[in-house]
C-alpha cells in the first residue's frame, strides 16, 4: 500500500488531539472518580463518555492516570 501524502506533510497538519475548553480539569477528575465508582459495571465507561461526548479512550486514560496515583 503507498500512501501519496507526504510525512512531513502529515505530521504538520494532522491534529492528534485538542484540549476542550468545556472538559477543565474539575470535569476531568469527576470523569475519573465515576469511571472508577464504575469498574465492574457493564457498559459505565461507554455512559460516561456519552455524557461527557469525549471517547472511551479518554476515560480510560483519565482512569489509569488516577489508578497511578
Amino acid at each position: 500500500m503507498k500512501c501519496n501524502a507526504n510525512p512531513k506533510e502529515e505530521e504538520l497538519t494532522a491534529m492528534k488531539c485538542m484540549r476542550r475548553p468545556d472538559v477543565d480539569n474539575v470535569a476531568r477528575v469527576t470523569i475519573a472518580v465515576q469511571a472508577f465508582l464504575g469498574l465492574g459495571v457493564d457498559g459505565e465507561i461507554t455512559r460516561i463518555a456519552q455524557f461527557y461526548q469525549v471517547s472511551r479512550l479518554f476515560v480510560d486514560k483519565l482512569l489509569w492516570q488516577l489508578l497511578a496515583l
